[in-house]
C-alpha cells in the first residue's frame, strides 16, 4: 500500500493554500482567528476535485464559545435564534447572536429577534452560497443587520454565531 503525497489545496472564500493529503469529500477544520483579526472562529471545508486540482469549499463557520463569553457582560440581554433559510443555491442553518447594551424587556428582545431573522432571510434570497460566506467573513452582513437593529435598541454586539450550508 503506497502512501499518497501531500498536495496543495486551495481553500475558497479565504484565499489560502494548504498542503494536505487530498481525498474526495474529506472535511477539514481550520482555525481562522488570525485572518479575522482576533475574532475566534472555526471554518469547515469539504474537499472537491475540479479540473484535476483539489479545492476546499466552505461549508460552515462557527464562532468559538470562548470568544462569545468574552463579549458578554453583566447587565446586558442576550438574544439568540436558530432557523433555516434558503439562498439561490443552498439551504443554510443560521444562529444569530445579539447582545444589547443594557437589560431590556422581553418584548424588545422579541422584536430584535424577529427583525434580525427578517433581514437575514431577505438578504439570503437574492445571493449565492459563495457571496453569503464572503459577506459573513468580511462582516458586511453583520453590519447591515446591526445598523437596522440599532434603530430599535442600542447594541453592544451583533454577529452570526453559526452558519452551515446543508
Amino acid at each position: 500500500m503506497a502512501k499518497t503525497k501531500p498536495e496543495e489545496i486551495k481553500l475558497e472564500a479565504i484565499n489560502l493554500i494548504i498542503e494536505a493529503v487530498p481525498k474526495e469529500n474529506k472535511i477539514i477544520k481550520l482555525d481562522i482567528t488570525k485572518l479575522l483579526r482576533g475574532k475566534g472562529c472555526q471554518a469547515k471545508f469539504i474537499i472537491k476535485k475540479e479540473n484535476d486540482k483539489f479545492v476546499g469549499k466552505l461549508i460552515s463557520l462557527k464562532v468559538y464559545p470562548a470568544y462569545i463569553r468574552r463579549i458578554i457582560r453583566t447587565g446586558t440581554s442576550i438574544i439568540e435564534d436558530s432557523f433555516t433559510c434558503k439562498s439561490k443555491d443552498a439551504v443554510f442553518k443560521i444562529k444569530p447572536f445579539i447582545v444589547t447594551r443594557k437589560k431590556v424587556h422581553r418584548s424588545i428582545c422579541t422584536r430584535l429577534r424577529k427583525e434580525a431573522k427578517e433581514e437575514i432571510i431577505n438578504f439570503f434570497q437574492e445571493t449565492t452560497k459563495e457571496e453569503i460566506f464572503r459577506d459573513v467573513l468580511s462582516a458586511t452582513l453583520q453590519k447591515k443587520i446591526s445598523k437596522k437593529l440599532k434603530k430599535i435598541y442600542p447594541l453592544a454586539f451583533c454577529d452570526i454565531r453559526i452558519i452551515e450550508a446543508k
